[in-house]
């Protein structure tokens, strides 16, 4: 003990405790307030225990005096209480090297850190690496912006052979894709590992590559990558000249498929062939692809910069359809974008689109500006002339379309009800093509990138008259955050949602789409809260709380589905309007696929619009393999192309 004082080592101790304490309570303090994660703070814990012992060995050794840190002098030979320095040094070296090891060993098993990320790619503290099974399918894919090693840069081209991947792979029934507007914020350089990324995305594999213009030869390289395990499984490099890159691109896609084994059916590969974004007249080509780049920046500049682009396309080859649609688009975005400065001019946009199913009848994009006018602007037509945007519709443009599927005609839309556009009455038109008037824009847009960024130009669109106070419709607040959550922006439909179940807490529509949000979103604890405020709010008991809280706290998220599922066939028996999406998410959620499956089906029969979701929802992901779940897929892609008209005289 009287060595321990002299060589002031109670002191440091008592002091290192002191400012310790001091910096982790800082730490609390500050660390939640900048979003810093809870791993963080127990690492500093850990650091500033393990810091104690060495502190007091160096204590032991060395003093600070006025001439700076000196060796502890000894008391003297006739005391034999200091050993000679080598003893002492040796004694240091092994008790660093033991803290050391023993400190690594404690942050590594408590999921602080992740062992590979000694080697500098660093994993976040809530992604642990899996092992690679070869033999498990990917049923979920990120296809990553595509890296540009031209001697001169383009920054269109590589961005429209990276929405040419990412369409053509979206159509593959087995496989969720991740839209290009989720993955944009990886472009260029990143800091992350490819567990990271793929758990921010909930995605299985990753498309990496990158491109090569070199006067008329093209070169693009792509890898695949199993992400959660940071395995590489397969890359190619392919090179073709300029004027056959629609081949190209068919070309890796089709070999992309291949790499996560998905066996393309004939349909699948008509599918992909039908969106081929394509012209054979080069320059045509390119200005497609500079519009195209320019419309994806979604701004009103941008839009207008893409429509000039379309404009000499459409110059160059009159006869290229996704020309004409992508005009047809623009214009329309335009308008939303600015409809302070731009008028929507519908006759138009409605001429481009029919030019463009004209020269192919089958192409999407034309299909999908069909049913945004025909869907989402027609409903809300006397609020967009309320907000400035002139609707110039015609008596010979309708702004929907009533479908016969039996002897009653289904007619929904304005009023007076549209004229009647009637379809081949047999078994499997009755299946396959179904209209769904109502709700075709949610039914329809977003099969491509460009319906994508007509969903997020109506979104910004309805969003900016909700926050304006222009229209604060209960209907319309709702079908905004529902527009908003298709569009891929699921925090800021939440945020809506929230905001609005807090000022009109008697709406019972806005509580059901809140939840079913935070479920998309995996947010189960928010559900629970939720459930307490809707019993407060007159809209649930108790007694509803109390069972989703305990059964999420004893099993988590299946604990949650088994109370939901219980839920909703309580009001299906009770002849309760309950759609069978939503039953059938919760039967995915548990893994019962066959149940599951038998919902959707009869959701189908039903016209529910909600089938939407088999494209993004990633309840989904365990049921892709599925043939039954696949051919549900094609029939509605099938269904989204409209009504087969019947032959003259018939």
């Amino acid at each position: 003990m009287a060595e321990l004082q002299r060589r002031h080592v109670v002191r440091v101790m008592v002091t290192y405790a002191a400012v310790a304490f001091v910096v982790l309570q800082l730490a609390e303090i500050t660390f939640p307030a900048f979003s810093v994660e809870q791993g963080a703070l127990r690492l500093l814990v850990i650091v500033a225990a393990l810091g104690l012992p060495v502190v007091l060995v160096l204590a032991w050794v060395f003093d600070i005096t006025p001439q700076g840190i000196r060796r502890t002098e000894d008391l003297g030979t006739e005391t034999d209480l200091v050993d000679p320095l080598l003893p002492r040094m040796s004694l240091l070296a092994v008790t660093l090297i033991t803290v050391g090891a023993v400190g690594w060993w404690a942050v590594v098993t408590n999921g602080v850190v992740s062992p590979t990320s000694a080697g500098g790619g660093g994993l976040s503290p809530t992604v642990q690496p899996v092992s690679f099974d070869p033999s498990a399918p990917i049923t979920s894919l990120a296809v990553l912006p595509l890296d540009d090693f031209s001697a001169e840069p383009q920054a269109y081209f590589a961005a429209g052979m990276h929405e040419a991947l990412v369409a053509k792979l979206s159509q593959l029934p087995s496989v969720r894709v991740v839209s290009r507007t989720s993955v944009m914020r990886y472009a260029g350089p990143n800091v992350m590992s490819a567990p990271e990324i793929a758990a921010e995305l909930g995605v299985d594999g990753l498309i990496e590559g990158s491109v090569i213009l070199d006067g008329d030869r093209v070169r693009i390289t792509v890898q695949l990558i199993h992400g959660p395990s940071d395995t590489h499984v397969w890359t190619q490099s392919y090179e073709e000249d300029f004027s056959d890159i629609l081949s190209l691109q068919a070309t890796v896609a089709e070999e992309i498929a291949n790499a996560i084994q998905v066996q393309l059916s004939p349909d699948d590969q008509a599918t992909m062939a039908t969106l081929s974004f394509g012209s054979t007249v080069d320059a045509a080509q390119e200005s497609f692809m500079r519009g195209r780049f320019a419309q994806s920046h979604g701004t009103a500049e941008g839009y207008q910069e893409a429509v000039g682009h379309f404009q000499d396309a459409i110059t160059l080859d009159p006869e290229f359809a996704a020309a004409h649609a992508s005009l047809a688009g623009a214009e329309l975005m335009r308008g939303l974008a600015a409809p302070e400065v731009h008028e929507v001019d519908l006759p138009e946009v409605r001429q481009h689109a029919a030019r463009a199913l004209e020269l192919n009848e089958d192409l999407p994009e034309a299909h999908e500006v069909l049913a945004m006018i025909d869907g989402e602007i027609a409903r809300g037509v006397s609020e967009l002339r309320a907000s400035g945007i002139q609707i110039l519709a015609p008596d010979h443009a309708p702004p929907t379309i009533a479908v016969v599927v039996s002897d009653a005609p289904t007619r929904v839309g304005l009023d007076p009800p549209p004229p009647v556009l009637e379809v081949e009455e047999s078994e499997e038109q009755r299946v396959t093509n179904l209209v769904f008037p109502a709700d075709s824009a949610a039914w329809i847009v977003g099969v491509t990138e460009m319906g994508q960024q007509l969903r997020r130009a109506w979104a910004s669109f309805s969003e900016t008259q909700v926050r304006g106070g222009t229209n604060q419709n209960p209907k319309w607040l709702i079908q905004t955050a529902r527009q908003l959550s298709l569009a891929g922006h699921g925090d800021a439909a939440v945020a809506m949602l929230e905001d609005f179940s807090r000022s009109s807490p008697e709406n019972a529509q806005a509580w059901d789409d809140l939840e079913r949000m935070y479920s998309m979103l995996g947010r189960y604890d928010r559900i629970v809260q939720l459930r307490w405020d809707k019993a407060a709010a007159g809209h649930g008991d108790q007694a509803e709380a109390e069972a989703i809280e305990e059964a999420f706290s004893d099993l988590g998220s299946s604990g949650y589905w088994t109370v939901r599922l219980q839920e909703l066939e309580r009001m299906d028996e009770s002849g309760q309007d309950v759609s069978q999406v939503q039953i059938a998410r919760a039967y995915a959620a548990l893994g019962d696929n066959e149940s599951a499956i038998e919902h959707l089906e009869a959701a189908f029969r039903a016209r529910d619009a909600t089938l939407v979701s088999l494209g993004r929802d990633p309840v989904w992901d365990s049921l892709r393999q599925e043939p039954r779940f696949r051919r549900l897929v094609m029939r509605l892609r099938s269904s989204s192309r409209g009504p087969q008209r019947r032959s003259p005289g018939r």
